[in-house]
């Protein structure tokens, strides 16, 4: 990928970043209803989720080699920086007296706590761990089959059926997004993102949740396809977007504390978020050395 196409993606990273923590600064002082677009429970928050797992699922065929390998380097990349973050916030929990148990503690370690526990999770946001790593392992599940494109291309219609047919949507609606922007990664054909979500487009009448996909697939073409602005500043700040998203949340709710003000919330939460992202970026870079050192190996 060249380097503008490269930029274009990093704002995306960026932008997707910011309505995330919108969505979050709103709701911690008691304004969700202003996160929803709907009346039906679509916020845009969950907008930048569907962008992630398109930028995710866009990689995720695009490079042959063993599956294996490549979902341990996936996991090296997710597992440190998460279980760093994840234990500093149970000891937070407790140092509040907030209630929890052995099994949330080790379901969250995991990686698992949205199956497990849905919503009710210490540092909230980190439910997207879940998902990146179910998307993850459907990813290399496809790697393993002889037909790689076709087994995601199955992955991405049953996540499609179990949304319209309301078996499962919380996870399912960004799987979509996340498989189909695979299949396009895997043909180097940007073109299949808007042929997807205009397939989704007639399910709308039906069940609303696409709509994250719809949106998430469209918006992934214009940035990797028509935005280049090539900055060494955004480059930078993507290179602490995740360990950012894991301490987001926390550093949100300590600044609510301070003041119901949302505008406030967000910029006092920022602030505080980010010198603790580089810190945790580097208190993690010798796992994940060591990790994809053994993932290699």
């Amino acid at each position: 990928m060249s380097a503008p196409r490269a930029s274009g993606l990093d704002l995306l990273r960026l932008l997707a970043m910011a309505v995330i923590v919108l969505q979050h600064g709103l709701s911690i002082v008691g304004h969700y209803d202003w996160t929803q677009l709907t009346t039906d429970g679509i916020t845009f928050g969950q907008f930048g989720v569907g962008i992630f797992c398109a930028l995710s699922g866009w990689f995720a065929l695009s490079r042959d080699g063993d599956p294996g390998r490549w979902l341990a380097e996936r996991l090296a990349r997710v597992y440190p920086a998460y279980w760093l973050a994840t234990l500093f916030a149970f000891a937070l929990a407790l140092a509040i007296g907030r209630p929890v148990t052995p099994w949330l503690f080790l379901s969250q370690m995991a990686g698992t706590g949205f199956m497990t526990h849905g919503w009710n999770l210490i540092n909230g946001p980190t439910w997207f761990v879940s998902l990146i790593l179910l998307c993850y392992l459907l990813a290399a599940a496809a790697r393993l089959s002889r037909y790689p494109v076709a087994a995601m291309s199955a992955i991405w219609l049953l996540a499609t059926l179990c949304v319209v047919l309301e078996i499962e949507i919380a996870l399912s609606r960004h799987i979509i997004a996340f498989a189909a922007a695979a299949v396009a990664g895997a043909h180097r054909r940007p073109a299949l993102l808007l042929f997807f979500a205009a397939a989704l487009v007639p399910l709308l009448a039906v069940q609303s949740s696409v709509v994250f996909a719809i949106a998430a697939l469209p918006i992934f073409w214009l940035f990797r396809e028509k935005i280049a602005i090539p900055s060494l500043g955004v480059t930078l700040l993507v290179g602490y977007c995740y360990e950012f998203f894991l301490l987001h949340g926390l550093f949100l709710n300590g600044a609510a504390n301070l003041t119901r003000s949302p505008l406030w919330v967000i910029v006092l939460g920022t602030a505080a978020t980010a010198p603790a992202a580089f810190l945790l970026k580097k208190a993690a870079a010798p796992m994940i050395a060591h990790a994809r050192l053994r993932a290699v190996q």
